[in-house]
């Protein structure tokens, strides 16, 4: 009897585990979701980056293309500091390195004396951790350094 119970109970947690992240609107191999993105760094707008490869990319119109090919960068893979290595940048929760190679971590001082610190906003809600975090389809991010 016990055994049938175990049994069950993790077939339950196995199916709710799998659901949860489909759910969640996580980008799984097949699909082909947008998000549209803006950079900002102390202050000033970046231009869009260029187009860029992989399955997390942009065609260089501010906007983040999700058309995953594998697990590596599917569902909690297909993260914003995926996006930024593919445009020739990266990203932690605590620096941004832009395509161009300018690097920028909390605490650096903008030109205008004030400290920067790196934030994003999805849809106009703050998030945290942002290396970690996964774009949905229709999100509207804001990266900023400032």
């Amino acid at each position: 009897m016990g055994l049938i119970v175990l049994v069950v109970t993790l077939l339950l947690w196995f199916l709710l585990s799998v659901g949860d992240a489909q759910e969640e609107g996580y980008p799984q191999v097949g699909d082909h979701l947008h998000a549209d993105y803006s950079i900002y760094i102390c202050g000033a707008l970046e231009l869009d980056y260029p187009y860029s490869e992989g399955g997390i990319h942009t065609h260089g119109e501010g906007r983040i293309h999700m058309h995953p090919s594998h697990s590596g960068e599917a569902g909690s893979n297909a993260t914003m500091a995926r996006f930024l290595a593919g445009t020739g940048g990266r990203l932690t929760d605590t620096m941004i390195e832009t395509p161009d190679g300018k690097v920028f971590n909390n605490g650096d001082i903008c030109p205008d004396g004030r400290v920067g610190n790196i934030s994003l906003k999805v849809n106009g809600v703050a998030k945290n951790p942002i290396a970690s975090y996964v774009p949905r389809d229709d999100d509207i991010l804001e990266l900023r350094f400032e």
